[in-house]
């Protein structure tokens, strides 16, 4: 419900299985959504209830953000139906167009524990780039 009131374009990466995966969603910095906060202000409403060492500001091409990483974050099943549990990590950039409202642009990664290492690199490497 809620991507569906929100949601300006979803994209789905897929990191070798059909579970393991870094999503990219878009939608309206609306006021509920923190808009008219600092980023600072922005990270600690959504991190509040995260329980994790690896969070932090960034910038990606001049615009502010933040992420953070939760170990055990994630619970998914594989294709064999196997459930697993996951690390989760999530980006949040705020892109600022003049006198028009704020987009949020969110990227998630869903990846097994075995494997989060290497995706939480190829995540950091996708926002960079």
């Amino acid at each position: 419900m809620w991507n569906m009131r929100y949601s300006a374009g979803v994209l789905k990466n897929y990191l070798g299985s059909l579970h393991e995966t870094i999503n990219i969603n878009v939608y309206p910095q609306t006021r509920d959504l923190g808009r008219g906060v600092s980023i600072e202000e922005l990270m600690e409403i959504k991190t509040q209830d995260i329980v994790s060492n690896e969070k932090g500001l960034m910038t990606i091409q001049g615009n502010d953000g933040f992420y953070y990483c939760q170990p055990g974050g994630a619970w998914m099943y594989t294709v064999q139906g196997n459930f697993v549990e996951g690390d989760y990590c999530n980006a949040l950039i705020v892109i600022e167009r003049g006198d028009d409202l704020p987009y949020i642009v969110e990227v998630m990664l869903q990846t097994e524990k075995k494997n989060a290492t290497a995706h939480k690199a190829t995540f950091f490497d996708y926002l960079q780039n």
